[in-house]
């Protein structure tokens, strides 16, 4: 399902599913579940109910307005087909 490993700043929405990424603050974190959300096909809102949050929650997410918790990016994720995983650096 997962391609090779991009940037973020090399994804585009019309992506047919997302390779990996690699995230390494908030606001890409946020850059990504908004990704996800379009290669999904999917509106904020529609994610909010499948959720059970406001809208609103999901936008602040998306632009990294409100924190979230391990348990809330898992479960945000996974309702989008993505798993969390955090891996070696290659330095």
């Amino acid at each position: 399902m997962l391609g090779g490993c991009v940037k973020m700043c090399g994804m585009s929405y019309e992506d047919p599913k997302l390779a990996r990424l690699v995230v390494q603050d908030g606001k890409q974190f946020g850059r990504l579940l908004s990704a996800a959300r379009h290669a999904n096909g999917l509106h904020q809102q529609e994610v909010a109910n499948l959720l059970n949050v406001s809208r609103g929650t999901i936008a602040f997410r998306e632009r990294n307005r409100r924190q979230i918790t391990v348990d809330q990016a898992v479960k945000h994720l996974d309702v989008l087909g993505y798993d969390l995983a955090i891996v070696a650096r290659d330095d």
